[in-house]
């Protein structure tokens, strides 16, 4: 069964039905609007979640830096919510469940080591102190 829930699926819609001179004119409008400082995850455990991240931090650094040639992206400066959620996916199988996601199937693994909801919020409230 294919997953439900595909990311950024929801704008499809709203974007196909907007303009190129309209989408110039949004960038330029919201190009100098102040970069949102991410708040920190209140929800978990940092200190916990420093021992989880020493797995994660193999291929995104350990300083959430990310790596490129590994395709893991920086972790550092992400919105707390966001992390939580697309940890979240992977370990549901919404995400890295496609046969040709293969980083995906990687980052897949590796969220399923993370036993329980407690130990997502953990790991995530640590990432967030690394910012």
């Amino acid at each position: 069964a294919e997953p439900s829930y595909i990311p950024a699926h929801e704008m499809r819609a709203t974007v196909s039905q907007i303009s190129n001179a309209e989408i110039d004119l949004l960038v330029n409008e919201i190009a100098d609007w102040p970069e949102p400082e991410p708040e920190a995850y209140l929800e978990g455990n940092a200190e916990d979640g420093e021992a989880l991240y020493a797995a994660c931090a193999a291929c995104h650094g350990t300083a959430g830096e990310g790596n490129q040639a590994l395709q893991a992206p920086a972790l550092a400066d992400r919105d707390g919510w966001y992390l939580y959620r697309q940890l979240n996916l992977f370990k549901s199988g919404y995400r890295g469940g496609h046969p040709e996601d293969t980083v995906g199937a990687q980052m897949r693994a590796s969220a399923r080591v993370l036993p329980d909801d407690q130990s997502v919020k953990d790991v995530v409230a640590y990432i967030n102190s690394l910012n």
